[in-house]
């Protein structure tokens, strides 16, 4: 009895290699396609208010605590962390100014934004996928209406202005918190910034 040999077809680094950037290729185009459709829409069309006042709702007050929790444990740890290096320099005093630097205008919107996109992200992904997997965005298609134009877009514009007004509520309550709780004021902060600043008269 013959057997006949079936001849498997080997792939070359170099295949894999061109299979990996046109995979990464295409995945742009997609993303880009996407957020052309986006950004069309959002032109063309309104969107609708009970989901934009929603999706504001949920980014700004829902986000507030976790964003105050994780600012409040890195600027303990950085207090405590600093202390030990400017107590050996004699300048315990200056520890303030160092975390209100590096914390509210340099640390601080980058943890937020981490903090809001990892959150907010995965809330609005975990959401599309249930509707995905229970065929609801299917309905939508039946109904000869735009998935994207009723998911999407309501979505994006919610997320802009909150985002942005957040972070700066956010450094400004802290900047003014500080200055009015741990005496930090110009006096205190502008010598160690700027150097001597002349008077003003």
């Amino acid at each position: 009895m013959s057997t006949v040999s079936v001849s498997r077809p080997t792939f070359s680094p170099i295949h894999r290699l061109g299979a990996l950037v046109l995979d990464r290729v295409e995945s742009v185009g997609d993303f880009s396609l996407f957020a052309i459709g986006v950004l069309g829409q959002l032109v063309s069309g309104r969107p609708r208010r009970r989901v934009l006042l929603e999706t504001m709702y949920v980014v700004g007050v829902g986000s507030i605590p976790v964003v105050v929790v994780t600012g409040v444990f890195i600027g303990m740890v950085l207090a405590v962390q600093g202390y030990d290096s400017f107590h050996h320099l004699g300048m315990e005093t200056r520890i303030g100014s160092v975390i209100n630097v590096s914390l509210v205008k340099e640390l601080g919107p980058v943890l937020a934004a981490t903090m809001l996109a990892g959150r907010v992200g995965s809330a609005m992904a975990a959401e599309l996928g249930t509707m995905r997997v229970t065929q609801q965005i299917d309905a939508i298609r039946a109904l000869g209406a735009n998935p994207v134009g009723q998911l999407v877009v309501p979505r994006f514009p919610g997320l802009l202005p909150v985002d942005s007004r957040f972070d700066h509520r956010g450094r400004h309550r802290r900047d003014c918190r500080w200055l009015a709780v741990f005496d930090a004021g110009p006096g205190r902060q502008q010598p160690l910034l700027l150097g001597p600043q002349p008077p003003l008269l």
